[in-house]
């Protein structure tokens, strides 16, 4: 059964989990989740290194997204998980910067070493004037 990434808990536990609702309040630990501020954001997303994942609904995705970022959600974060590089560059983001950390603390805990949640989210990130695109439904 996958995840429901808009909902995992910050607090996790040191062992990979699944799914978020298994775990139990003794076995959680806290957990520093890493973040990277909008203008940094726009220098990895320049640099065509990071690969962007994007957690908000197809329909708000449909209105507008980070250009080129990848669709992350319920369906596809376990075929994610075991086909990508735990090395890769990833950036997670959502609507304002909250949900996303969640979906980081998750990839941490399943061997990702390199992910980051972007603060702000898209809403920050097209208020900042960063580029954005219209239906990327992917």
């Amino acid at each position: 059964m996958p995840t429901d990434l808009m909902s995992v808990v910050i607090p996790v536990t040191k062992q990979p989990v699944h799914p978020a609702e298994d775990l139990e309040v003794g076995a959680r630990a806290e957990m520093t989740i890493p973040e990277i501020d909008l203008n940094a954001g726009l220098a990895a997303h320049e640099s065509g290194k990071t690969t962007f994942l994007d957690i908000r609904r197809s329909t708000d995705r449909a209105v507008g997204a980070i250009p080129g970022s990848e669709a992350l959600s319920d369906a596809n974060v376990d075929d994610f998980v075991r086909a990508t590089p735990k090395d890769q560059p990833l950036v997670i983001y959502c609507y304002h910067g909250i949900s996303s950390r969640g979906a980081t603390a998750y990839l941490i805990e399943n061997g990702f070493t390199d992910v980051k949640s972007l603060r702000g989210g898209f809403e920050g990130w097209e208020n900042a004037g960063h580029p954005t695109t219209r239906g990327t439904n992917s």
